[in-house]
C-alpha cells in the first residue's frame, strides 16, 4: 500500500505525526537524501538515540509491526473507542478519577488479565472501578458530544448502577420535594461561603481533603464553589418583541451562579434574559419550574424517571403551546438528555 500511495505522489499519513508505524516508510516518500539530512540533524542533538528512538528516524524496517498494543474485545459500545482522548475535555471528573477514555482503558484492561488468567489482579481493578469508573461518573454524556464516534462513556456507570441502584425510596422523596432540594442545595453552599469567610476557602479544601482521605465518603469541598443562586424566574413579556422562547433553565444552574472569583456574578438567567432583551425575544419559564427535572439525575430508578421525564414535557409543551414556541436548554447533559426522551419538541442547546 505505501509503494502505491507513494508512487501516486500522495502521503502516507493524515494530520497525525509520524510514529513507529509510520517511520519506516519516510525515507520512501520524501527521499534518500532528505532522509539521510534528517537522520545526521537528528545524530548531533541526540547521538545516544534516547529521545523518541524510532519516531520519524528508524533503522529498523520492520518496527511497525513491533510492540503492538493489545485491544480486548469489551461491550460493542465501547470496543470501537480509538483512544484520541477529545471526551477528555469536558469531562467533570477529569481532575478528580478518570477521564471517559481510561475508563475505557481499565475495562479493557481488566478483560485482558482475564485472559490471561490473572484473575486476581482484575478482581482489583473491578474493585477500584466502582469508585474510580462508577460511582464518581457525572453520567452527564457530555463525552459523547465531543466523541468523533459518538461513544456515549455514562453508559457504562449507568449500566453498572442499574444493577443495584441504592436508596430507590430516597430518590423518590427527592423528586417529590425538588423544589425543597434545590434550596437545601443553596443553604449548603451558602454556609461553605459563610465558613469560607472565616477560616479562608483553602482552608476548608484542606479539611474536607483530609476528612475524604480517612472516611472515604465525606465530599471534598474545592477552593472555589458556586454561589447560591436566588434569582426569581418569571417571564419577560414586552409588546414591542418580536419573538418569543421557552427556556427551560437546568436544576444546577437553578440553585447555583457563578463564584466569588468572577467579575460578573450575575446568574446565568439574567445573562440569558439581558441577551433575549437586546434581541426583541420574550421568555417563557415553564410553569411550577422550580419542581421541574430532565430526569437525568434519576436515571437508574424508572418509576421516578419516567415522572420526571412527562412533567417535564407536559410543562414544556403547555409552555410553548403544544410546540409553537422553540425550547432552550441551558446545560448540555440535560439537553440531551431531552433531547432523547421528547423527540416531538424543538429543543436546542444554549449552554
Amino acid at each position: 500500500m505505501s509503494e502505491r500511495v507513494s508512487g501516486f505522489g500522495g502521503s502516507l499519513k493524515a494530520e497525525h505525526g509520524t510514529g513507529r508505524m509510520v517511520a519506516p516508510f519516510v525515507e520512501m516518500e520524501w527521499g534518500k537524501k532528505a532522509y539521510e539530512i534528517n537522520r545526521r540533524i537528528k545524530a548531533i542533538f541526540d547521538p545516544e538515540r534516547i529521545l523518541n528512538p524510532d519516531v520519524m528516524i528508524t533503522d529498523d524496517p520492520d518496527v511497525y509491526k513491533k510492540n503492538l498494543k493489545a485491544q480486548c474485545v469489551i461491550d460493542d459500545a465501547f470496543t470501537i473507542c480509538m483512544e484520541c482522548g477529545f471526551c477528555e475535555k469536558h469531562c467533570p471528573s477529569r481532575n478528580l478519577t478518570l477521564t471517559p477514555r481510561q475508563r475505557i482503558a481499565l475495562l479493557r484492561e481488566t478483560k485482558r488479565l482475564e485472559n490471561e488468567g490473572n484473575f486476581t489482579l482484575a478482581s482489583e481493578l473491578r474493585k477500584g472501578y466502582e469508585y474510580f469508573g462508577v460511582d464518581t461518573c457525572a453520567a452527564c454524556s457530555m463525552c459523547k458530544g465531543l466523541c468523533p464516534l459518538s461513544i456515549d462513556t455514562a453508559q457504562i456507570a449507568l449500566s453498572m448502577r442499574r444493577i443495584d441502584p441504592p436508596a430507590p425510596e430516597l430518590a423518590k422523596k427527592i423528586y417529590d420535594n425538588f423544589s425543597t432540594t434545590l434550596q437545601m442545595c443553596r443553604a449548603g453552599v451558602s454556609l461553605e461561603g459563610i465558613a469560607g469567610s472565616i477560616i479562608t476557602q483553602k482552608a476548608i479544601s484542606k479539611i474536607t481533603e483530609g476528612l475524604h482521605g480517612v472516611t472515604g465518603v465525606t465530599p471534598y469541598v474545592p477552593k472555589t464553589t458556586p454561589k447560591a443562586n436566588r434569582y426569581k424566574l418569571k417571564n419577560r413579556i414586552k409588546p414591542t418583541n418580536f419573538e418569543k422562547v421557552v427556556y427551560f433553565s437546568t436544576c444546577a444552574n437553578r440553585a447555583f451562579k457563578p463564584n466569588q472569583g468572577y467579575d460578573d456574578d450575575r446568574s446565568l438567567q439574567q445573562v440569558v434574559e439581558s441577551l433575549c432583551n437586546k434581541a426583541h425575544i420574550d421568555i417563557i419559564y415553564p410553569k411550577h419550574i422550580e419542581n421541574l427535572c430532565c430526569g437525568l439525575s434519576f436515571e437508574n430508578y424508572d418509576d421516578v424517571h419516567e415522572r420526571a421525564v412527562k412533567d417535564l414535557h407536559d410543562a414544556l409543551m403547555k409552555a410553548s403551546q403544544n410546540g409553537k414556541y422553540p425550547i432552550v436548554i441551558d446545560h448540555s447533559a440535560c439537553f440531551n438528555h431531552a433531547f432523547k426522551h421528547m423527540p416531538d419538541l424543538e429543543i436546542n442547546d444554549i449552554s
